[in-house]
């Protein structure tokens, strides 16, 4: 389910339908999505991704489509290249292909999706984590630190 906690602390859910019809391909999975809701905050983590496996073109694609209807057309992904199992140039998305940068010295724990000329970075939490260390770290990543706090100081747990 993507949720997107309101201005006043309410929350919006995204039903994983959403994702399964933009994207054409149907995960295998629902979608673990959270998104803070106000995503413009000058390249800072605004949310949190976990995948449930290490392909880029289905998990990639199923991310785009979760991610459209909170941000508008995506039409670039960046992230490190060492997390996962290849690294497709574009990713298919509906009738439309999105352009994937790959990069071996960036935060292996972030993708940086551009849409309308504005860049989202969200926290990557690697499929194989336990649930509850997800749940956690996927609430951290929402949680707004303030300008001088990093995302260690936020309660953020470690992620290997």
């Amino acid at each position: 389910m993507v949720h997107s906690p309101g201005a006043e602390g309410d929350s919006a859910d995204i039903e994983p339908a959403v994702a399964v019809a933009a994207s054409g391909l149907p995960p295998a999975e629902p979608l673990r999505l959270r998104v803070h809701a106000v995503p413009d905050r000058n390249g800072a983590i605004v949310g949190a991704w976990w995948p449930h496996t290490r392909h880029p073109s289905t998990e990639l694609s199923a991310l785009v489509a979760g991610l459209e209807p909170l941000l508008g057309i995506v039409n670039h992904i960046a992230m490190n290249v060492t997390q996962w199992g290849c690294a497709p140039a574009r990713i298919r998305v509906g009738e439309r292909d999105v352009r994937v940068s790959w990069f071996a010295y960036t935060d292996p724990h972030a993708v940086t999706v551009w849409h309308d000329d504005k860049a989202t970075t969200l926290r990557v939490i690697p499929p194989e984590t336990d649930e509850r260390e997800a749940e956690l770290a996927m609430e951290a990543a929402v949680r707004s630190p303030g300008p001088s706090e990093s995302a260690d100081q936020a309660g953020e747990p470690e992620l290997t």
